[in-house]
Order: structure tokens, then C-alpha cells, then sequence
């Protein structure tokens, strides 16, 4: 589990970057970062708390926003809110006003 917290992590303080965004995508990154906002955070706190924020990061521009939503990311994230920190909820609701920001994906988020 260490080395998973690690490598989220980074990949957290990395994806600031369009770049990285577009690495994460064309390499099939998206599904297991959402699998892990999915799962149970109560075993790995550190590594669900920055996945979460990775799909937040990753709703931001148009390309990534599409794998978010075709990976289950709305699901995810709208189970996030339902989650019972504040800062889950914080965090799912800026990931999907970043994902309703594309007027093509406002509908399924309302």
C-alpha cells in the first residue's frame, strides 16, 4: 500500500501539468484511479484522498473529462459526496462542476 500512496501521490503533485493529464489518459490511467475513489477508503486514507483529487485535476479539460465520465468518474464522484468527511464532499462537488463545465456532460450531472 506504501508504494501505491507513493505513486498516487506524485502522480497528484504532477498532474498541474496538461501533459501529465494527457499521459494519465492515453495510458489507461483513468479506470484505476477511478477504482480507487470507488473502493473502501478506510484501509488507505492517503492513497483514496489523492486519487480523488487526480479526478478532480483530470475533469478540467475536455480530453480527460470524457475518460473521467466513460471510466464511471460520475458514479464515483457523486458516491465521493455521499462520503462522510466535508472534504470529500468539497472535493466531489469541485470535480463535477470541473466535469459540468463542458455544457455536453451538464445532463447526466444534473
Amino acid at each position: 500500500a506504501s508504494v501505491m500512496s507513493a505513486g498516487v501521490g506524485a502522480l497528484a503533485n504532477l498532474i498541474s501539468n496538461p501533459m501529465v493529464r494527457s499521459i494519465i489518459v492515453a495510458n489507461g490511467c483513468v479506470a484505476p484511479i477511478c477504482d480507487i475513489v470507488s473502493g473502501p477508503m478506510s484501509d488507505r486514507p492517503e492513497v483514496y484522498k489523492h486519487a480523488s483529487w487526480l479526478l478532480t485535476s483530470l475533469a478540467v479539460e475536455h480530453e480527460s473529462r470524457a475518460h473521467v465520465l466513460a471510466n464511471g468518474g460520475l458514479r464515483h464522484l457523486v458516491k465521493h459526496c455521499a462520503r462522510p468527511s466535508p472534504q470529500f464532499h468539497e472535493e466531489g462537488a469541485w470535480a463535477l462542476a470541473n466535469l459540468s463545465a463542458d455544457v455536453r456532460n451538464a445532463a447526466p450531472i444534473v
